[in-house]
């Protein structure tokens, strides 16, 4: 067994070292600091295969004093060798966790998330978005949402690229406005439709247009082209 030597100081015990060059080097098997360790200079570093460390949280940036992090980011960097170092940091000017290769942003791998509060991985979301199935769809079929957030797609609603097809009623909130043309196809006179004037085209009658305008009350009038009035000025 091997004999334990011990000497006992009363008060402080301090160990100097002249020259700013001078090192202390302590070689045993294990060191044993039965009391808190303050280490005061500047940088601290350990060679340790593995390190092991019993508290529950570590604290970084401690002694802070401003309102946030005076030096912007704080967290961990993994040194990499020949290779470019990673980072876990605490961005301070944007308020989020970044995880960085170099300066550059880097990829995050995680495990398939079953809470609400779980962050999503790109394979869950492209397993949701295959399995969606649209009801009602078809070539160019607008989708919309319904009132159980389920998502539908409206058979009268298409468009393909460039015309966008509405078929049946169409009620408009607002002005419309065109730069190109507004084609109607031509129907049957509708019936009048109290506090509404309805415009829409037939075959041309005496007013030479095929434009009529159907108002709220009475029978529908046609349009009159140019041509048309000054005729008509001229006979009455």
């Amino acid at each position: 067994m091997a004999k334990i030597s011990e000497k006992r100081f009363d008060g402080h015990y301090k160990i100097t070292t002249s020259g700013a060059d001078s090192n202390v080097t302590v070689t045993t098997h294990s060191l044993t600091v039965a009391g808190n360790l303050i280490v005061t200079g500047s940088k601290t570093e350990v060679e340790t295969t593995n390190s092991t460390i019993s508290d529950n949280t570590i604290v970084l940036n401690k002694d802070e004093t401003g309102a946030g992090i005076t030096a912007t980011t704080a967290g961990i960097e993994i040194e990499r060798g020949t290779a470019t170092n990673v980072t876990i940091l605490y961005d301070d000017s944007i308020d989020s966790f970044t995880f960085k290769e170099g300066s550059s942003l880097t990829t995050v791998s995680g495990g398939t998330p079953t809470s609400a509060t779980h962050l999503t991985t790109k394979a869950y979301v492209d397993g949701l978005s295959s399995g969606v199935a649209l009801t009602g769809s078809t070539n160019n079929t607008i989708t919309t949402v319904t009132g159980a957030n389920a998502i539908t797609g409206e058979a009268n609603l298409t468009f393909d690229g460039s015309t966008l097809a509405v078929a049946g009623a169409t009620t408009v909130s607002g002005n419309i406005t065109t730069d190109g043309l507004l084609r109607l196809t031509q129907t049957t006179d509708p019936s009048a439709v109290s506090g509404k004037s309805l415009v829409y085209a037939k075959a041309p009658g005496g007013g030479g247009t095929g434009v009529y305008v159907q108002a709220p009350s009475g029978s529908a009038q046609e349009m009159v082209s140019k041509s048309k009035a000054i005729v008509y000025g001229l006979i009455f």
